[in-house]
């Protein structure tokens, strides 16, 4: 009887621990081209809903492409004495806004060459990160190779469990990043597949 109690006072007391000083906040760091001010709306909206530890932008630049994105994760940069793999281990939500200048209509022979390098940075990504990461597609809506690139960049994304979604036009984009993390009490955050 006194094991039971011990043992019992011993799970109790762990799971207070772990309720009182779980982590609720969440860490959001930005990657890729900085051409784009989603980030911004997502941290506010982050921050409304009292959800919002920190925002790293330290690794964010203009015109990040995705052999650039690569390169900073593989030579482990260092800025303001964080690296880089710290930042996405530490991260419990990461988005990445890919630049597709190089992406012109019709030039499916680039879009298969650089596939390569985006299922290598998902795979880099998923290594370093084991939380949420969201990347963002070009707006497809008046271009067949950009279709294409979603349609073959969501598969290697399904395939190392990251989220894949297209720019808006419209504006909608914060949204649909905002409704691909749920906020919860216990959990912080889980993200809804598609």
């Amino acid at each position: 009887m006194k094991k039971i109690c011990a043992l019992l006072i011993i799970s109790l007391s762990i799971f207070l621990i772990y309720f009182f000083n779980k982590d609720t906040k969440i860490y959001y760091v930005v990657l890729g081209d900085n051409s784009n001010d989603y980030y911004e709306k997502v941290e506010k909206q982050l921050k409304t809903k009292e959800k919002l530890e920190k925002t790293n932008t330290l690794f964010l630049e203009s015109k990040d492409n995705i052999t650039e994105i690569y390169n900073k994760i593989e030579k482990n940069i260092k800025k303001e004495n964080q690296t880089i793999k710290n930042a996405l281990i530490k991260a419990d939500l990461v988005t990445i806004y890919l630049n597709y200048d190089n992406f012109k209509e019709s030039d499916f022979l680039l879009i298969d060459k650089e596939s390569e390098k985006v299922k290598k940075l998902f795979k880099k990504l998923r290594q370093n990160c084991k939380e949420t990461i969201i990347v963002i597609g070009p707006n497809d809506d008046y271009s067949g190779s950009l279709k294409y690139l979603n349609k073959k960049f969501r598969n290697f994304a399904n395939e190392y469990e990251i989220i894949y979604i297209k720019d808006e036009k419209n504006n909608n984009l914060t949204d649909t990043i905002i409704n691909k993390i749920n906020i919860n009490a216990w959990f912080c955050y889980k993200f809804l597949l598609q």
